[in-house]
């Protein structure tokens, strides 16, 4: 990463923490994410962004739920000055894919294989 892309990335962990006001932890993985991934060149390129941008980078930095809708409040601040079009905080946030999900249908299926492991052994031991 060069001394520019740093700085970048200072500057936007700065916007974030001090004029979005979420958690320095969130700043970090957020501002980190979009200077390295996305390759934004300044601070305001976030609010530039695109909502199937937005879901990838909550999708990959996991941010709080409270944190997304504070930062995507902030973003359409700065979009309804600068006359362009709010984001659909409620779409964005609900929609965006949840390893929790995923998670859980293993989880559930496991735990029906299991039973039924379980259902079968025993019937077939009070058979014996």
């Amino acid at each position: 990463m060069t001394e520019e892309q740093d700085q970048t990335e200072k500057e936007i962990f700065t916007y974030l923490k001090n004029e979005v006001k979420i958690h320095d932890s969130y700043a970090a993985k957020l501002a980190s994410y979009l200077c390295r991934e996305i390759k934004f060149g300044e601070v305001d390129d976030v609010a530039r962004m695109e909502p199937t941008e937005w879901k990838k980078a909550f999708t990959h930095t996991e941010l709080a739920p409270s944190a997304k809708r504070k930062l995507l409040e902030k973003m359409n601040e700065v979009r309804e000055n600068k006359k362009r079009n709010l984001l659909d905080i409620e779409n964005i946030i609900n929609e965006e894919p949840s390893c929790g999900t995923f998670q859980s249908l293993y989880m559930t299926i496991y735990f029906c294989i299991v039973t039924l492991l379980f259902f079968f052994w025993t019937k077939a031991r009070k058979e014996i």
